[in-house]
C-alpha cells in the first residue's frame, strides 16, 4: 500500500524511461508510420538535416503532404518525402 503513496506522474515517467524493452518496441513500430509537422516550413527548415534532396523543397512537401518515418535514431526521425529524406528531431513532428 505504501507504494501508492509515491506514485505521481514524475515517478511514472522515470519508470517508463527505465524500461528499455518498451522503448525498443515503440521505435520499431514507428517505422513506416505517416507523420506531419507541427510547424511551418520556415520554422522547421533550420532543424532539418538532409540525407538526400534540397531542404527548401522537402520542407514545403513535408508541410503540405506529410511524410513517413523511414528510420528511428534515438530522438531523431529519418523522414521520407517525395523529393528526398531528412533527419529531424521528434519534437517537430506529429505521429
Amino acid at each position: 500500500m505504501s507504494d501508492f503513496l509515491n506514485l505521481n506522474p514524475d515517478n511514472f515517467k522515470k519508470w517508463m524511461r527505465s524500461q528499455s524493452d518498451f522503448d525498443a518496441s515503440m521505435d520499431q513500430s514507428l517505422e513506416g508510420s505517416p507523420v506531419e509537422t507541427k510547424f511551418s516550413a520556415k520554422r522547421i527548415v533550420d532543424h532539418m538535416i538532409p540525407e538526400e534532396g534540397r531542404v527548401p523543397k522537402m520542407a514545403k512537401e513535408f508541410v503540405e503532404d506529410g511524410g513517413s518515418i523511414k528510420k528511428v535514431d534515438g530522438d531523431e526521425y529519418l523522414i521520407e518525402v517525395k523529393s528526398g529524406s531528412f533527419y529531424i528531431h521528434k519534437k517537430y513532428v506529429i505521429v
